[in-house]
Formats: structure tokens, C-alpha cells, sequence
């Protein structure tokens, strides 16, 4: 008696002549997406960094550059005015007092010498805010410098608050934002492995492929965590 022709059987198992089944395809493209979007943002935050660091140098550079001005402007201007003020001053008083105590052609010249000293002074203090302005005439004679440096530097509150060290900080947060996105890419290289172990090892496909996606959703998590947190 004979037998009828079998019916080819159907395969439905793990694929055949090395073809790559769908979900270890799938696992595979979701753990490259992720490591390649991970990645990218990670680079474009430590470039963010890069650009901040060159940004406090050029602050910490205006910052010293307006400070020397003022610093110049101040004691090598104002101040040498005043001083010419103050010695007007006092040679005016000297040559009145002398004057006081001359008589005759001497006290002539002596009360022309301290008028043209009060010229002087009357000129000079015209040109110097340190010496034209009372307040910062000390009781004890001379002139608040320092004050009138703060002065100065006030009359410039935008120059005045330019802090390169924040700046600095500020950069050194985001260089450490791109270490950290750096990082959360490692899951998903893992889960990319998993996928590749799968592919040649069909009978770990089981626990592989679940994990890989496990890792490959750790790695995801892990970068949304660093970009909340900084």
C-alpha cells in the first residue's frame, strides 16, 4: 500500500539559511537610532560648552581691559590734575602769605604770583571731575582716589558686571552634560551587541533580543534624565 506525497513543512522558528529574523532587524536599527541621536546631541551640547569657555576668555579680557582704563583714566589723569590743584592751592596760599607779611613792590609780585596760581587752579580743575567736585575733598587735605574710581567704574554697570568666572562655569556644566550624554549612549552599544549575539546564536534569542530592547529603553531614559537634570 502505498503512501500519499507529504506536504512541505513550514518553518515558523528561528530563520533559516542565515537570514536575520524581524525583531533581532528591528533591535538592531532601534539601538543604532538611539546611539546615533544620543550621540549627535551630545555633540552639539559640547560644542555649546566649547563655544561658552571661549566666551569667558573674551569677557575675562574686556573685563581686564575696561578695569586697566579706568585705573589709567583715574590715576594717571584725574588724579595728576588734581595734584596740580592741590599744589596751585597751596603756592597761592604760601605767596599770600608772605605777601601779608611784605610790603611795597614785594607784596605786589607776591599777590600777582597767587593770582596766577588761582588761575591755574581755576583751569586745571575745570578739567579734573577728582578736583572739581567737593565730596571728594578729604577733611585732612587731597582727594578720594578710590572713590572716584568706584565712581568711574559705576558709570559702566554693564562692563562692571561681566563675570567670566560664571561663564566659565557655565561652560564646564555643559562639557559635563555632553560626558554624561556620552555615557547613556553605552546601553544602547550593549543592546546592539545583544542584537548582533542574537543574529549568530538563535537559541538566546529568547532572553537577548527582550534585553536588548531593555537597554536599548535605558540608554533613551538615561540621556531624557541628563537633559532634565542640567
Amino acid at each position: 500500500m502505498s503512501r500519499g506525497t507529504r506536504a512541505p513543512r513550514t518553518r515558523t522558528g528561528p530563520a533559516v539559511n542565515g537570514d536575520t529574523p524581524t525583531i533581532v532587524a528591528v533591535l538592531l536599527a532601534c539601538a543604532a537610532v538611539v546611539a546615533a541621536i544620543i550621540g549627535a546631541r551630545a555633540a552639539m551640547v559640547g560644542d555649546d560648552g566649547s563655544d561658552t569657555w571661549h566666551g569667558a576668555v573674551r569677557e575675562d579680557v574686556k573685563r581686564g581691559a575696561g578695569l586697566v582704563e579706568d585705573v589709567r583714566f583715574v590715576y594717571t589723569e584725574e588724579a595728576a590734575l588734581a595734584f596740580q590743584v592741590a599744589e596751585g592751592e597751596v603756592r597761592a596760599e604760601e605767596a599770600r602769605r608772605e605777601a601779608r607779611q611784605s610790603a611795597g613792590l614785594a607784596q605786589e609780585l607776591l599777590e600777582i604770583q597767587a593770582g596766577a596760581q588761582d588761575g591755574v587752579v581755576d583751569t586745571v580743575k575745570s578739567s579734573s571731575e577728582l578736583a572739581k567736585d567737593p565730596k571728594y575733598r578729604l577733611d585732612g587735605g587731597g582727594y578720594d582716589v578710590p572713590q572716584r574710581l568706584a565712581d568711574t567704574r559705576a558709570e559702566n554697570p554693564d562692563l562692571v558686571a561681566i563675570d567670566p568666572d560664571a561663564t566659565e562655569a557655565e561652560g564646564a556644566d555643559l562639557s559635563y552634560e555632553s560626558a554624561l550624554m556620552v555615557a547613556s549612549t553605552l546601553p544602547a552599544g550593549l543592546a546592539f551587541l545583544c542584537g548582533a549575539l542574537a543574529h549568530g546564536f538563535p537559541s538566546r534569542r529568547r532572553w537577548l533580543v527582550p534585553l536588548g530592547f531593555a537597554l536599548t529603553a535605558l540608554s533613551l531614559l538615561l540621556a531624557i534624565l541628563v537633559e532634565v537634570t542640567h
